[in-house]
């Protein structure tokens, strides 16, 4: 006698949810939002936010996702910055999101870039928080490529996070324990002022242990056209720039806010972490002789060499 075996089921593919900020983009939305709907791999749900566009941007992705035949959840944005627009959005994401990804207005994403990260994340236990962090082709206007991102000389880490960011928002995928972290930090980072969304995130998820792996193969083509909120400028004029905002106060600002932020929010980071936290908020209001020894001793790190050197003379004169 032969027993019939019923067909295996396919698991569904995971739910990636997508969101988008957007203010006056609509030149580039439509190839954008392409490229989102030609994502393989994923069933793809896209939550948008017009932050008080004057160019027809909501048209554009009213049309662009009825010509798709796709769904389209769209808001008004709280018009306080890009920070806010994207802590607005991650507020919203939908509870059954298995995926996450912050989108830029104005980058072409390849069409393998969602699953890629799924397939990487799906190896973490169930409850297990992680983020993908890929690396991104620099383009000119006309997505002609330009440049890599450069290569990372050390692995991402806290100790990392604090004094720099290495993960852009439109290159980062997480799944939903990641983004329950994030979640919880958000009043702590509203009420600082915190500035930059993405470095937020690498904060948070770094301080709190989670898995972050570095996909060092392009799946964003990161568009510069010369408006772009935060630019991908040639590296010596980025590098010059850099220093410039150093010695305006600029990157302390930022650093203040974060720092202020993290404080408030330190139950969510693991103790060695909430320590080496503590140790350089304590560190940065130490007499110039000690902040330049613990520039040494608390095993802080940025990317690059010259960096890294400006990091320690920063500490030393007060500017980080």
């Amino acid at each position: 006698m032969f027993h019939l075996r019923a067909p295996a089921v396919e698991p569904a593919p995971p739910l990636a949810e997508v969101v988008l900020a957007v203010r006056n983009g609509a030149r580039f939305l439509p190839q954008q939002m392409d490229s989102l709907f030609a994502q393989t791999g994923v069933r793809l749900r896209l939550r948008a936010l017009d932050d008080g566009s004057t160019d027809g941007s909501r048209q554009v992705m009213v049309d662009q996702a009825g010509r798709a035949g796709r769904v389209l959840h769209l808001a008004e944005g709280p018009r306080a910055g890009v920070a806010e627009a994207f802590f607005t959005l991650l507020d919203r994401v939908g509870a059954d999101a298995d995926l996450i990804a912050p989108c830029d207005q104005d980058d072409v994403w390849l069409p393998r870039k969602l699953a890629r990260a799924g397939r990487a994340l799906a190896a973490l236990p169930t409850g297990c928080p992680g983020a993908v962090i890929g690396a991104r082709m620099v383009t000119d206007a006309g997505l002609r490529p330009l440049a890599r991102d450069p290569a990372w000389r050390r692995p991402p880490g806290f100790a990392n996070a604090l004094v720099e960011n290495i993960v852009p928002g439109n290159a980062l995928v997480m799944n939903a324990a990641a983004l329950a972290l994030v979640r919880a930090s958000l009043p702590a980072a509203r009420a600082a002022g915190v500035p930059l969304h993405d470095w937020w995130i690498y904060l948070v998820l770094s301080g709190a242990g989670a898995n972050l792996w570095h996909d060092p193969e392009p799946m964003v083509l990161y568009r510069q056209h010369g408006g772009n909120e935060i630019g991908g400028a040639p590296r010596g004029l980025r590098r010059s720039l850099r220093m410039l905002a150093a010695l305006d106060g600029r990157y302390r600002r930022r650093i203040d806010a974060n720092l202020s932020a993290l404080l408030a929010c330190a139950d969510l980071l693991t103790p060695e972490n909430r320590r080496l936290l503590q140790q350089f908020a304590a560190l940065r209001v130490a007499p110039p002789v000690r902040r330049l020894a613990g520039a040494f001793g608390l095993g802080l790190y940025r990317q690059g060499r010259a960096a890294q050197a400006a990091l320690r003379v920063g500490l030393a004169l007060g500017r980080a």
